[in-house]
């Protein structure tokens, strides 16, 4: 009888507990929605190339399933289990900048470089320093991006390294990366168009 009591206790309390725990809060990074006319024909005209985004690289502290912050000090990392992205941090930065190039870029095909013999005229590669923030201070994107030519020339490489004001939820702080992201896309942008029309 005592065993069935301790049994029925621990059921009870294993019950207790999965019903009270936590479902984790899931995010992406967004997508420029839309680029007025005026700012794409600011890039200049890219019409007819092609770009491919490879594999963005992420530092191993980032790449993980929980977003993670820096506290106020600088120094200490924050890790929520209850704040995560929708996939690999990679492949989100990878099509997010795809798509938010191709919006700068009316008329060229841009995509995320997936396959080895996918050619392009040029294909963009991104490494990132520093993904991370600061609650009610900043968000910071520290990149080092790289264009190469269809010939495999680098031939354009520079490091950016932005910020953008940050509010105090998880969700301010995935919008700001969201628009650090569609700043980077847009420099990214105007080089391509740069080097596509070199008698310009």
């Amino acid at each position: 009888m005592k065993k069935i009591i301790a049994l029925c206790s621990a059921i009870l309390l294993s019950a207790c507990v999965g019903g009270t725990s936590k479902a984790p809060n899931i995010y992406s990074l967004k997508t420029t929605d839309s680029v007025s006319t005026a700012v794409a024909q600011s890039t200049g005209t890219s019409a007819g190339i092609s770009v491919g985004v490879a594999e963005v690289k992420v530092p191993s502290y980032i790449d993980r399933p929980q977003i993670i912050l820096v506290e106020s000090d600088g120094i200490t990392l924050k890790k929520s289990e209850f704040e995560r992205w929708s996939e690999d941090l990679a492949t989100l930065a990878q099509r997010t900048l795809a798509g938010d190039i191709s919006a700068y870029l009316p008329g060229a095909i841009v995509k995320s470089k997936n396959f080895i013999n996918e050619k392009f005229d040029f294909v963009v590669y991104v490494e990132i320093n520093d993904m991370t923030g600061t609650f009610a201070d900043k968000a910071t994107l520290d990149v080092w991006w790289t264009i190469v030519d269809n010939d495999n020339n680098m031939v354009f490489k520079k490091q950016t390294k932005i910020q953008n004001e940050l509010g105090d939820t998880y969700t301010d702080f995935v919008i700001a990366q969201s628009n650090l992201l569609d700043l980077l896309s847009k420099e990214i942008a105007t080089e391509l168009t740069r080097l596509s029309n070199p008698q310009d």
